[in-house]
């Protein structure tokens, strides 16, 4: 394995596509990449690694709260605010 196509992380290897650099497919060893937003494809196997510049917190949805709106644990309802 390319020793830039993972870094080591906890015993295990995280894949992630780095931005300006020679990136290596761990599937098929291709160079050639389709880019997202988010992912990048080998355009040889489909293989898809998500970018390194896209990887953190702000990128994913996040949702907070401990229920629907109007929703009361206690089986009370809230009342709407219109």
């Amino acid at each position: 394995m390319d020793a830039e196509a993972g870094k080591r992380l906890g015993g295990s290897f995280r894949f992630l596509y780095y931005d300006g650099e020679e990136n290596r497919c761990p599937g098929c060893g291709g160079k050639h990449w389709t880019i997202g937003r988010l992912m990048a494809e080998c355009a040889y196997c489909e293989t898809a690694l998500p970018l390194q510049s896209a990887h953190g917190f702000g990128h994913t949805m996040r949702i907070f709260g401990h229920g629907a709106p109007g929703y009361e644990p206690d089986g009370s309802e809230a009342l709407a605010m219109h």
